[in-house]
């Protein structure tokens, strides 16, 4: 009820609303336009810790297999039947997400850019969805149609690690105080990694000290409070929030275009 009641104080119609298999989101429209938009996830340290770099096979190059499968629960019977409801249709198509929310939005793109015209799809701190092949291909289809932001040491765009894993154009990113570096477009082959993007030994390691700080705070040894600010990568776990990492910083922008 809530959301249908932010939705239609934008003037929308909610269209569906899914969940399933931890994949989250809704689809609102009206005479204009539809709007795809994918939920992150609830605990960042918990997805962190669990994060896999399994990748799966597909026409497109290799996906990460988690988000594959997350895509996959709600295609068929949610996403795709609206898609194509107006893929014939006037109506402009935005898709967007936060964190693994913004990652299921490229993908759902990328898959959907086959037979609909996407107006654009605008991304908040996601991670990396598959390999070069996917990513030159996604980009030779979007270019100045993606936008992926990036908050500052955000540490979720820097996983799951390279060279397995590239990131797909064109990245927008936040300083620390909110001012907006527009990343310059590559050549669009797949090889514009992430500049600071971690390495599979760090990948590994970050997961190994999430898990001693779980296993110190579920002891009684450390709390959440006290041990995780001593973490090298917590300030980019901070980062990462949407609440108060990436609003704040666009509301600037948009103050200061107005």
């Amino acid at each position: 009820l809530l959301l249908r009641s932010v939705v239609s104080g934008w003037g929308l119609e909610t269209a569906a609303i899914f969940n399933e298999a931890d994949t989250e989101g809704f689809i609102a429209q009206d005479d204009e336009l539809l709007i795809l938009a994918f939920r992150g996830t609830v605990s960042i340290t918990d997805w962190l810790r669990n994060l896999k770099i399994s990748r799966k096979e597909s026409e497109i190059g290799k996906i990460h297999r988690g988000l594959q499968e997350g895509l996959d629960a709600v295609w068929e019977n949610a996403i795709e039947p609206a898609l194509r409801g107006v893929a014939d249709g006037d109506r402009k198509v935005w898709i967007t997400g936060h964190s693994l929310g913004g990652a299921l939005a490229t993908l759902a793109a990328a898959r959907a850019s086959e037979w609909l015209d996407i107006a654009g799809v605008y991304t908040f701190g996601q991670p990396l969805v598959g390999n070069r092949r996917f990513a030159k291909l996604f980009n030779r289809r979007f270019r100045d149609r993606f936008h992926r932001f990036v908050n500052d040491g955000d540490i979720v765009p820097k996983v799951p690690p390279a060279p397995l894993y590239a990131h797909v154009e064109q990245r927008f990113h936040f300083d620390t105080e909110g001012g907006l570096i527009e990343e310059a477009l590559g050549r669009g082959d797949g090889d514009e990694a992430e500049p600071e993007a971690l390495s599979e030994d760090e990948f590994e390691l970050m997961q190994q000290m999430l898990d001693q700080h779980d296993q110190l705070a579920d002891s009684g040894g450390a709390d959440e409070r006290g041990l995780l600010p001593e973490l090298p990568f917590m300030s980019g776990i901070a980062d990462h929030n949407m609440a108060n990492g990436y609003i704040p910083k666009l509301r600037k922008q948009v103050e200061e275009l107005s």
